[in-house]
């Protein structure tokens, strides 16, 4: 049986709010507990506390193809909103995205 977890968070900066792990979590270290846990492939939201987070979930997929895939997201106010579907869509950055979330407005918005 395929064992995947629905929802996890890599991040490098930022501070997270409890209930989350307070440390930085990267993709070698959810590796390693996947494996240690029996779990095949995850899904990973990137965070908000972490700016750079949709970049860092590209790059664990790219590292890891067949254990990851990306759920996305962007502010709705960002200008580059469209452009950023559209990439997306096409794959030729966001590979391995499951989905895209959106959330209403930027911190500085």
């Amino acid at each position: 049986m395929l064992v995947v977890d629905a929802q996890i968070h890599l991040w490098e900066k930022g501070t997270p709010s409890p209930p989350h792990r307070q440390e930085p979590y990267s993709a070698a270290e959810a590796i390693a507990a996947m494996d240690e846990a029996g779990v095949d492939r995850a899904l990973i939201h990137p965070v908000l506390w972490d700016p750079d987070s949709n970049e860092l979930a590209i790059e664990a997929v790219r590292q890891y193809p067949d254990r990851f895939r990306i759920m996305g997201w962007f502010y709705l106010d960002d200008p580059n909103g469209r452009d950023r579907v559209a990439i997306a869509k096409s794959g030729r950055a966001w590979s391995g995205c499951a989905s895209i979330s959106t959330s209403a407005t930027s911190a500085s918005g």
